[in-house]
């Protein structure tokens, strides 16, 4: 969850897309990386660090690092003292974690719904490429909201730029100096509703503060069936994706790294 989502809440409750999004991550990393390996993996934007508190578990022999520039002092200590005996650190800036940690090799970056906060996305980008811990044999997860035409209050909200497509995706990972291994849309059944939002909008005026995971309140039975239908809609995106059809989403991901391309993984 982002920390301006979290901080709107006394409480935290997991939405389901937040839920479904963390398995449709993890299936893609696993098809890079095994469950068993010793991995360095950075969460950049990794808000109230859900993600990788639970990706630990996963891949329980590696290392996690998350930065978030939202982070206070506060925050810092907390984490500090909630992961002395994990294998999870978190800062508020690379430069802090440069800092405070020698870091060689990071093997998997993740920028999940970040880059879409950032004005000027190519120049991050560029600046991550020049960092000496990113190799041609670090693998970047990347995921955005899709479609511009589908930008609303929430987008507002959370301090959107912009949403993105495929080909604006690949467009901008290229002039960074990346490049694309998979690319792809996922949850197809969040589109509708996403187009009724934005038609409402459009009709009566964007009139509230907040929408989307800040407001989420459902039961766990609710929430668990959501979080299964969300999946089942990815698996069966996927499954399209491999015999030639393609699918749409509220959502892109895209994988990349330095160098030369490798074969696209589907």
């Amino acid at each position: 969850m982002d920390l301006r989502e979290a901080r709107a809440r006394t409480e935290i409750v997991r939405h389901p897309w937040e839920l479904a999004r963390f398995e449709v991550v993890n299936d893609i990393l696993m098809q890079h990386f095994d469950a068993d390996e010793q991995l360095q993996v950075l969460d950049l934007g990794c808000g109230d660090t859900f993600f990788v508190e639970n990706l630990s578990q996963r891949f329980p022999n590696s290392t996690f690092y998350g930065v978030d520039i939202e982070f206070k002092v506060d925050d810092l200590a907390y984490y500090a003292e909630t992961f002395e005996n994990k294998p999870i650190a978190v800062f508020d800036s690379l430069e802090q974690m440069e800092q405070q940690r020698s870091v060689q090799q990071i093997d998997a970056v993740l920028l999940l719904d970040v880059v879409e906060h950032i004005e000027k996305d190519v120049e991050f980008l560029q600046m991550l490429f020049e960092k000496n811990y990113i190799t041609e044999s670090t693998k970047i997860f990347i995921t955005v909201p899709a479609f511009q035409s589908l930008y609303t209050t929430h987008d507002d909200f959370l301090g959107h730029y912009r949403r993105y497509t495929n080909k604006t995706l690949v467009k901008t990972i290229r002039k960074a100096g990346f490049q694309k291994l998979k690319v792809g849309y996922f949850f197809t059944s969040l589109l509708p509703v996403r187009l009724l939002k934005v038609i409402k909008e459009r009709i009566v005026g964007k009139d509230q503060e907040s929408t989307g995971l800040v407001e989420w309140s459902g039961s766990k039975g609710t929430t668990n069936i959501m979080k299964q239908n969300l999946i089942a809609d990815y698996k069966i995106s996927h499954f399209f994706r491999k015999i030639g059809i393609k699918t749409l989403g509220l959502s892109n991901y895209i994988v990349i790294r330095k160098g030369e391309n490798e074969k696209l993984r589907e």
